[in-house]
């Protein structure tokens, strides 16, 4: 079969299957116009699910007063309650870092009148053990605590799920060139070539699942997926 008339029929085969299609990468540019280059080139594809293991978050307090010095000392009452809570939940120094600390003056509506200061003190924090995370939570609320943003999930082995999944993508592309392969009646030979793609973190998929106290926080599980683009040698 000529190699041209073999490349339409590989290309007609990929194009309704998703993963299994011919990508115009560097794999392909190299074997372009190439008559002796007798080969298929797929895609593959693989998938690892986790379970969040970590949270980040940014907790604060802001308080507000007629006096500066007054709201500024409360301030570093409440704040000073907040971060002690933190440790004595087991978060590290290392996993709190004062993200903003402000101090301004409030006008009274529609006035240049100043009618007292407010004061905000917000902590980025880090927790590596998120089955406790609601009870937390509502132990800082409690605490003095009255600004609360931005908690993440993620994964703290993403790279080892990553050469895991890329691992699951390379067997995947066999497994679909060896498919192709039977299909044209060709035998299917060694790898010439793979290109690694981009790999994806999906956002987390939110499961109805939540931790034992009266905030409930769904962590869900994450799919980290990649793709990689291989070469076989056919003969």
């Amino acid at each position: 079969m000529p190699l041209r008339l073999f490349l339409m029929l590989v290309c007609s085969v990929l194009a309704p299957l998703g993963f299994a299609q011919v990508r115009e990468t560097y794999a392909n540019d190299a074997y372009r116009g190439k008559a002796d280059s007798n080969v298929i080139i797929v895609r593959g594809r693989g998938e690892m699910k986790a379970t969040p293991d970590i949270a980040t978050f940014n907790v604060g307090v802001e308080t507000e007063h007629a006096n500066a010095s007054t709201a500024i000392a409360d301030n570093a009452a409440r704040a000073t309650q907040v971060m002690q809570v933190l440790s004595s939940n087991g978060v590290a120094a290392e996993d709190m870092r004062t993200s903003e600390y402000s101090v301004y003056p409030v006008y009274h509506s529609g006035s240049s009148t100043i009618r007292g200061y407010r004061v905000s003190n917000t902590v980025s924090v880090v927790v590596r053990e998120v089955s406790g995370l609601g009870s937390l939570l509502d132990t800082l609320i409690s605490s003095g605590a009255n600004r609360f943003y931005g908690i993440n999930f993620a994964v703290s082995n993403a790279n080892e799920l990553r050469e895991q999944a890329m691992a699951e993508a390379v067997v995947d592309a066999r497994a679909q060139a060896t498919l192709l392969a039977q299909a044209a009646g060709v035998t299917l030979g060694s790898v010439r070539a793979i290109e690694p793609q981009t790999t994806h973190y999906p956002n987390f998929d939110r499961s109805e699942s939540s931790f034992d106290s009266s905030t409930p926080i769904a962590t869900g599980s994450n799919t980290i997926i990649a793709d990689v683009a291989v070469i076989f040698e056919i003969q």
